[in-house]
């Protein structure tokens, strides 16, 4: 069997890659424990490079998940900033022990999308036409 390692810019591991009689298969080196524990460290310390280590793994993922529903590369896009800041601002109130950290980022980016639609199938409120009952400041008297 021959593996291939890709390394992150620390000399860290990230991925190897397995080829075998049965074809290559891609093993990730994190785990979801390891995500969990990106997230603990980004809420107690606000630690950018676990940051940036949760953004590579999971925004592609995000914008395929959402590309699935609504192929709109923009939107995707949109979403995965706005699902990924969540997660930096929300990281003091993840728990490990209520969901794992992909299943508490996706219903994140599911909740955001929810949103994202709710307010673009929002219809406008129609201006007041002649006649309207409309209320006028009052001017008192002295």
């Amino acid at each position: 069997m021959l593996e291939a390692l890709a390394y992150d810019r620390a000399r860290r591991p990230v991925w190897a890659l397995a080829i075998g009689r049965t074809g290559m298969h891609r093993i990730m080196d994190h785990d979801e424990a390891d995500y969990s524990a990106l997230i603990v460290q980004i809420a107690e310390e606000r630690d950018r490079d676990a940051f940036a280590t949760l953004f590579r793994h999971f925004a592609p993922r995000i914008k395929g998940f959402v590309l699935k529903s609504a192929p709109d590369p923009a939107m995707a896009e949109e979403l995965v900033q706005d699902t990924m800041l969540a997660v930096w601002r929300a990281a003091p109130t993840y728990d490990p022990a209520r969901a794992s950290a992909t299943t508490w980022i996706f219903t994140i980016c599911r909740n955001k999308r929810i949103d994202l639609f709710r307010r673009r199938n929002r219809p406008e409120a129609d201006p007041p036409e002649e006649g309207d009952w409309v209320m006028q400041p009052t001017q008192e008297h002295t």
